[in-house]
């Protein structure tokens, strides 16, 4: 047991309560706790990340909407999670009959994102991707608390849905984090 003396203090009962012996037995008693849960940790697996296709009994390729998946930040069976993005996915065909012919990155700037921008300032606009093949128009995504409230607002994922003139419910699409690296 460690006991410390200070110098101004001339009897073991004087000392402060957080100086008295037991006082100190039970901190280092906790410190030991917590030297113990480190180590413990320590030696645990570090958390995985699913290649594209792994694991979609964990993580299905797709979500209904209300079915929101983890953050990418929580661990779920020792594995982080992959990205989802809430929206709607196409072809490049059924994107282009749907919004027009051209570069789809053109078409979507021109037919969804301007018309959302003047109609709807200061809200969270749409994003689309189409590095993976198909064209991903979303609205929010597991990547950070601030994106995952942007699945919430409603207004925003209704606006969305009429500009593509969508009678469907977007849902929950698990993309390859490096596809869609800056797109949140």
């Amino acid at each position: 047991m460690t006991y410390i003396s200070h110098p101004w203090h001339a009897k073991a009962n004087s000392l402060p309560a957080s100086c008295h012996p037991v006082a100190l037995f039970d901190m280092a008693t906790a410190l030991d706790n917590v030297n113990k849960a480190y180590a413990h940790t320590q030696s645990q697996a570090k958390p995985t990340t699913p290649m594209p296709g792994e694991h979609l009994d964990v993580f299905p390729a797709r979500l209904p909407r209300h079915c929101e998946p983890p953050l990418m930040s929580y661990t779920v069976e020792n594995m982080w999670p992959p990205m989802y993005v809430l929206g709607w996915s196409y072809t490049p065909e059924e994107f282009e009959a749907r919004l027009g012919q051209g570069d789809p990155m053109n078409v979507f700037k021109e037919r969804i994102r301007r018309p959302f921008q003047a109609k709807f300032m200061g809200a969270n606009v749409p994003s689309l991707d189409t590095t993976s093949g198909p064209c991903i128009v979303s609205v929010g995504s597991n990547l950070s608390v601030r994106s995952l409230a942007r699945a919430h607002q409603e207004n925003s994922i209704e606006a969305t849905k009429a500009l593509l003139r969508e009678t469907a419910e977007p849902e929950w699409i698990r993309v390859p984090l490096a596809e869609m690296a800056g797109l949140f």
